[in-house]
C-alpha cells in the first residue's frame, strides 16, 4: 500500500553464526506464519532486534550498535533514528558496570533521549544510572 504504514528492523548480532527465515505454520495450523531464526555459536551471545513503525514512503534511517562494556555479562546497546537515541543497559548479575559515558549500578535501564534531551529513564530493581558521572532521573 504506497503511503501506508511500514515496519524496518535491523538486528544486532555478535558472534559467528546464521540467520535463517522460512515460512511456518501458525495457530490454527493452516495460517502460515514468517519465522526468523538467529542462531549464534560459543559460550556467549548478544541478540538485539529493533523495530520502526513510520507512515510514508521513506523508511527511516535506524542505527543499531554495540557498546563496550566492563562487565563480563553485562550488554549495552544504542537504537538511533533522527533525534531519538534509546540506550540499553543490562547486567544480569547485578553490581557495577560501564559502558562508554554511562555507569549502572543494578541490572538493568533503558534512557530515551530526544533532541539530545533525556526524555525518559526506566530502571528495574533499584538500579542507579550515572551519564558522564553524573546521576540521572527520570526526565
Amino acid at each position: 500500500m504506497e503511503g501506508g504504514p511500514g515496519t524496518v528492523f535491523r538486528q544486532l548480532r555478535e558472534g559467528a553464526g546464521a540467520v535463517l527465515t522460512a515460512i511456518g505454520m501458525g495457530n490454527p495450523t493452516r495460517v502460515k506464519v514468517p519465522f526468523v531464526v538467529s542462531r549464534i555459536e560459543g559460550k556467549r551471545a548478544l541478540y538485539l532486534t529493533a523495530m520502526e513503525l513510520f507512515s510514508g514512503d521513506v523508511a527511516p534511517d535506524l542505527q543499531v550498535c554495540s557498546l563496550p562494556v566492563d562487565s563480563e555479562d553485562g550488554a549495552a546497546v544504542e537504537v538511533s533514528g533522527g533525534d531519538v537515541v534509546d540506550v540499553l543497559l543490562v547486567n544480569p548479575s547485578g553490581g557495577a558496570m560501564k559502558a562508554g559515558d554511562y555507569e549502572l549500578e543494578g541490572q538493568g535501564a533503558l534512557l530515551h533521549y530526544r533532541g539530545g534531551k533525556l526524555g525518559g529513564l526506566v530502571v528495574t530493581g533499584g538500579s542507579m544510572v550515572r551519564v558522564k558521572g553524573v546521576p540521572v532521573t527520570g526526565g
